[in-house]
């Protein structure tokens, strides 16, 4: 694939969220009880869609825990690792 902004095949659209309120139910290992825990959530969606048509061609999520105070470092390993990992289900 190669970049063409004056006429393109396929348009690339994104979009990623984060749920700060979302809940996990977790296992305490000394009583082995159920509870809830309040786990943020990250969320990555990827679109091809055919210039053409308009038509969706292909999508992909994916979804992570997301850590507290991570250094922009970190972002950016992990956002590379989400979507070299999502790209690689690209049928060929």
């Amino acid at each position: 694939m190669s970049e063409n902004t004056a006429h393109p095949d396929l348009i690339v659209a994104f979009a990623a969220g984060i749920d700060m309120d979302a809940l996990e139910l977790k296992v305490d290992p000394e009583t082995r009880m159920g509870m809830l825990a309040n786990v943020p959530q990250g969320g990555l969606l990827v679109v091809l869609v055919d210039s053409e048509s308009g038509f969706v061609i292909w999508a992909g999520t994916a979804t992570a825990d997301i850590q507290e105070s991570p250094d922009a470092r970190t972002v950016r390993a992990r956002l590379d690792y989400a979507v070299t990992q999502l790209l690689k289900k690209l049928p060929k």
